[in-house]
């Protein structure tokens, strides 16, 4: 059977929805996480920032996502749909190995999930937006209106060295800026634990009359 192609008004619909997920500060967090700690092979991107980075992403960016979204009154929808696939998924995988309500998902399910999410999001916007999303970008003279107006999909068919160096280039940067954000947050949480350490060992050295008159 053939794919039933979307109307212009199923099509922007559809665009405006993946520029939420694409523009989500929870969303873009869980997939530099994911690129990072997914093993070899299933993360679509190759960086490398050592253990430091995985640590980093993983504590200061997934960690707090999670909490985030699961006190939030409001949660992300497309955070939530991340979440469903991951645990359908799951549950498809372990009905079809064990048991029917055996499954229960792992953060390498979710990072898994939030990948495809993510990079099928893209396809479905246009290329202004993708541009968009990089601020530093102030200017694109190689690039016409009409290149700015098409979808990322329509763009690859119409010329795709241009539209990988785009996809490849906000991709990559977009891990680069979120590991360095995780890092620079665990540096300073390494501080604060030094300034913990050292007034327990200053309190510790003062001596009981000296406690007491505090």
């Amino acid at each position: 059977m053939a794919e039933q192609k979307l109307t212009p008004e199923q099509k922007e619909n559809l665009r405006k929805f993946e520029m939420e997920i694409l523009s989500s500060p929870s969303i873009s967090a869980l997939y530099a996480t994911a690129v990072l700690n997914l093993p070899e092979g299933k993360s679509p991107i190759k960086l490398d920032f050592g253990k430091e980075g995985k640590e980093a992403t993983y504590d200061f960016k997934y960690i707090p996502v999670l909490a985030n979204q699961s006190q939030a009154e409001n949660p992300d929808k497309g955070f939530a749909r991340i979440q469903a696939k991951a645990a359908l998924e799951a549950e498809l995988k372990a009905k079809k190995e064990v048991a029917h309500g055996t499954a229960s998902y792992s953060a390498m399910n979710l990072f898994e999930s939030a990948i495809g999410f993510y990079q099928s999001a893209i396809n479905n916007v246009k290329v202004g937006d993708i541009l968009g999303l990089m601020p530093e970008i102030k200017t694109y003279a190689n690039l016409t209106s009409g290149d700015l107006n098409m979808y990322m999909e329509d763009f690859e068919k119409k010329d795709k060295d241009t539209y990988s160096k785009i996809l490849s280039g906000y991709l990559i940067s977009l891990v680069q800026i979120e590991t360095g954000e995780a890092i620079i947050t665990s540096g300073k949480v390494a501080r604060k634990n030094l300034e913990s350490i050292l007034n327990e060992k200053t309190e510790k050295a003062k001596k009981p009359e000296q406690r007491q008159a505090e």
